[in-house]
């Protein structure tokens, strides 16, 4: 039996892709949202996998307020008001790509 992702990927070869429909899949199967709780509050956002694309370019020119604005929305000022070092971030960032599978910021 096909996985929603082969079938996804099968696809290509009887049609085009659906972009959509695999985004979709992967979320349904992945679903879950990364948690933390800073300064006495909790927070939530998408896993790195479910970031904008762009924010990969917007973290390399390392514009961590930037990214971090993006990434917690209407979360931000509550998160900024526990006046996060860069070690709070790093860390923040590494446990959300372990969360996600990506990878750390140290690598």
């Amino acid at each position: 039996m096909a996985t929603p992702r082969k079938k996804a990927l099968q696809a290509v070869e009887e049609q085009s892709f659906d972009l959509d429909q695999a985004r979709a899949i992967r979320r349904d199967r992945e679903g879950a949202q990364f948690r933390f709780t800073f300064n006495a509050g909790e927070f939530v956002c998408l896993p790195m996998k479910e970031w904008p694309i762009t924010l990969t370019e917007t973290a390399a020119e390392g514009k961590l307020l930037d990214v971090m604005d993006r990434v917690l929305g209407d979360q931000f000022d509550r998160f900024m008001e526990g006046d996060p070092s860069m070690g709070d971030v790093k860390d923040l960032i590494d446990a959300m790509g372990k969360f996600s599978g990506v990878g750390t910021a140290g690598e």
